[in-house]
């Protein structure tokens, strides 16, 4: 089953999608078309269990319309 969830922003409506895929184990995808966030330069650190590792470059967008949304997947969207 795939659940879109449309509402306006500051709602709460992610952490109600965020709850509801934990409860059912789907996958959550918060407003894929929010290019604002999506597609933006990024650099942080973390820790690969070894030693820290410096990372950089764009947060990839986890779907992009046309393409089919995945089984078991609830997503947002801002109107």
């Amino acid at each position: 089953m795939r659940i879109l969830i449309l509402a306006i922003p500051c709602m709460g409506v992610e952490e109600i999608g965020k709850a509801i895929a934990r409860e059912k184990e789907y996958d959550f995808i918060s407003d894929p078309m929010n290019l604002d966030y999506y597609g933006t330069f990024t650099r942080y650190y973390y820790h690969d269990g070894n030693s820290m590792v410096y990372k950089e470059g764009a947060i990839e967008r986890p779907y992009i319309f046309g393409n089919s949304v995945p089984d078991n997947t609830i997503m947002t969207h801002y109107v």
